[in-house]
């Protein structure tokens, strides 16, 4: 008789943690004394109960074993990394840590298991000294890719680790945990967008001064960050920035180099071939020896940074994903439908009022290239029931009010889905803050988001009419431009391009341009006319 053949049943693996104490297994955390934590990846038993498998199917097998790496953090400490074979079934070798329970202070840890520079799976233990040890898988944001990511950092910040600020970072060379003073944060903030507020509001206001007090204060929370994330890396291209709730962090006026003493120094005289070309000169005795001040050492003019925001649908204690390559991203390559609306407002200059090296445009121009400008929220409800990939907005913001046409008022807490659409469109808002809000849970671009916008292309200062118009006109011809080429280009790198442009004609009216939640978009790439997800 034949003998059948049975493929043996899947097994599914778990990561699983012990406490041990003097080679006993624990429920309970001592009140004091070193405990050692054994982490491993082990098959699933009925005590695992509902815990989430490891992800397996992430693992980039090249023989029957793989070595990864369990990192340990715990806020205010460094991270510790203990390496690990795993077999491709069965159970993995122990990583073990000495711990330390101190009287009084609670127990909040976070174990990574990564596969180089790559998050494969998260895990929290926590507890008080003398209580129940709880332990449980975190979930992650988005799928990993196998390709090695195009990004040098990935930098997330959030308040997940005993409740306080912090910043994590993920590079070639490691993985760091930081923490920051939340009240630092918010002030720098404030100090950066006040300085571009004066600015951007009397652009005849000297860009010398501006600027250097936009570089002194950046590279004051520059020096501060590198000191505590010795995992930041030399030369940075691309970054990505992970935040919850699209809290505004200010990492586009961090200035990466040494700067001149005083103002006195002036700026580099030969900045404007170097901001044409999008990179800077080298070798370069002007950076070198900081003898002028050069506008390609702001990280935000030179980086690509491409923000990230959480999906609604996860959970708030989701940690950190390696970036998508932008072959991965949902990728756009029809931006020819468009909704438009602004403000009247946006008319109110002279062409007089220009500085020189601008040219006047009219809310009309931007209609030619649009489509007509909807009189009224209820006609712009209209305009976006049909799905149009692009949609664009200069609307007055008057604390809750969002105005266009003639003084036509829209309440933030009232935007919807009936607002945005169904089809996960580009949304480009530059409108006065729109940007930033007191409260961030309530910044245009987040509710723009939340409602079901895919990107939002926001300001975060007040603005003058006479340059948002520009802007915007050539926000939507890169766009266009972009979608429409075989190659794909984040909307990252296109914000980039916009501010050296601007910066070539001494304004600083890009530095107060940010786009949320471009890190999950990409533009061309595909010559099919897609659907977006209606």
């Amino acid at each position: 008789m034949p003998v059948a053949v049975y493929s043996p049943p899947p097994v599914v693996r778990v990561l699983h943690a012990d406490a041990m104490q003097d080679g006993h297994c624990l429920d309970v955390f001592p009140l004091a004394g070193t405990v050692h934590l054994h982490v491993n990846i082990q098959p699933k038993s009925p005590l695992h109960r509902d815990r989430l498998a490891f992800p397996d199917n992430e693992v980039h097998w090249e023989g029957d074993r793989k070595r990864l790496q369990v990192h340990m953090t715990e806020l205010g400490k460094r991270p510790v990394t203990v390496p690990i074979e795993v077999p491709r079934a069965g159970a993995s070798e122990v990583a073990e840590f000495a711990y330390d329970v101190i009287p009084g202070q609670s127990i909040d840890l976070r174990f990574l298991v990564s596969d180089g520079a790559r998050i494969l799976q998260t895990a929290r233990m926590q507890g008080e000294p003398g209580s129940a040890i709880s332990f449980f898988i975190e979930a992650i944001n988005t799928p990993l890719e196998l390709e090695k990511s195009s990004f040098d950092l990935a930098m997330l910040v959030n308040d997940s680790l005993g409740g306080q600020p912090s910043a994590t970072v993920l590079s070639s060379s490691g993985i760091s945990l930081t923490v920051l003073d939340g009240h630092d944060i918010v002030n720098a903030r404030r100090d950066f967008l006040e300085t571009l507020q004066t600015s951007v509001k009397f652009p005849s206001k000297d860009i010398v001064d501006t600027l250097f007090k936009l570089a002194s204060k950046g590279r004051t929370l520059f020096k501060a960050i590198k000191t505590s994330i010795p995992e930041w890396p030399a030369q940075l291209k691309r970054v990505q920035l992970m935040t919850p709730s699209n809290a505004f962090f200010p990492i586009e006026y961090l200035y990466c180099a040494p700067m001149p003493e005083n103002t006195k120094a002036g700026l580099c005289p030969d900045r404007a071939g170097c901001l044409a070309a999008g990179v800077a000169r080298h070798p370069c005795s002007i950076r070198e020896n900081a003898t002028s001040l050069c506008p390609m050492n702001f990280l935000g003019v030179t980086t690509v940074v491409e923000r990230q925001t959480w999906d609604p649908t996860k959970p708030k204690s989701v940690f950190l994903s390696e970036p998508k390559q932008l072959a991965e991203r949902h990728c756009i390559s029809d931006l020819s439908r468009a909704a438009f609306a602004a403000s009247n407002r946006a008319d109110d200059f002279a062409d007089s009022d220009l500085a020189p090296g601008f040219a006047p445009v009219r809310l009309a121009q931007l209609a030619a290239t649009l489509g007509p400008a909807q009189p009224s929220w209820d006609a712009w409800k209209q305009a976006v029931r049909s799905n149009p990939a692009l949609l664009v907005l200069i609307p007055h913001v008057d604390g809750e009010k969002l105005q266009i046409a003639q003084n036509e008022e829209l309440l933030r807490g009232a935007i919807e889905v009936h607002h945005v659409g169904q089809g996960r469109p580009l949304v480009v808002a530059i409108g006065c803050n729109s940007g930033e809000a007191p409260v961030p849970t309530s910044s245009l671009p987040l509710l723009l988001m939340d409602a079901g916008a895919g990107a939002v292309i926001a300001a975060l200062t007040e603005v003058l009419g006479r340059y948002t118009n520009a802007a915007t006109l050539s926000f939507v011809e890169g766009l266009r431009a972009a979608a429409a080429g075989t190659e794909a280009v984040s909307i990252g790198s296109l914000v980039n391009r916009i501010r050296r442009e601007l910066l070539a004609k001494d304004s600083v009216f890009g530095m107060v341009l940010v786009a949320f939640g471009d890190a999950d978009y990409a533009l061309g790439g595909t010559q099919v006319e897609e659907t977006l997800d209606v």
